[in-house]
């Protein structure tokens, strides 16, 4: 495998027994590996999801109350919110790839760890998770703020989304097009 990964002729690759090798690695080691952590995103997606239905769809969080303006006596509405426990949820979610993530850069080391790209992405999405929770904890899930950072955390879940779609030989090439 050293002697084959050092070459730079490419043709090597097609040969069937050499095919086979990396399929019989990859379903030995690689796949269970990848697919705890395709797991648990997974895992994770569903708690975002049962938290947007249950806080945004359901509005189980806010209360609306009508009122007369006593300046000009006209019925208005009110939003009237509680404190938002739901959003410890999400932190929970994120525990895992938090530690995996971190795992991983002690193993490479802070710079050669950064120097990827999709380590960055990474980063980011758990930055990003974290200042959600918090921003939804401190503020309303209905402030500005708190709306843009799970717009950014939704879309980079999408993308890992397709990231881990790609450990599946059989949606690869649509992960690809995509």
């Amino acid at each position: 495998m050293r002697i084959i990964s050092q070459s730079d002729e490419l043709e090597i690759f097609n040969t069937l027994a050499l095919r086979d090798l990396i399929d019989f690695k990859w379903n030995q080691f690689g796949m269970r590996h990848h697919l705890v952590g395709c797991m648990m995103h997974m895992c994770q997606i569903g708690i975002l999801i049962f938290y947007v239905i249950f806080i945004y769809i359901n509005n189980r969080l806010c209360t609306s109350s009508e009122y007369t303006d006593s300046t000009t006596g006209e019925i208005k509405y009110r939003m009237d919110c509680e404190d938002n426990p739901y959003a410890i949820i999400l932190l929970g979610g994120i525990i895992y790839p938090l530690i995996y993530e971190l795992l991983v850069m002690i193993k490479k080391g802070f710079f050669n760890y950064i120097g990827d790209l999709s380590n960055i992405i990474d980063v980011l999405y758990i930055v990003g998770s974290i200042a959600m929770s918090i921003s939804h904890l401190l503020m309303t899930p209905f402030d500005i703020f708190s709306k843009i950072i799970m717009i950014f955390v939704i879309m980079l879940s999408i993308t890992r989304t397709f990231k881990f779609m790609r450990i599946f030989s059989d949606f690869s090439p649509i992960v690809t097009m995509l």
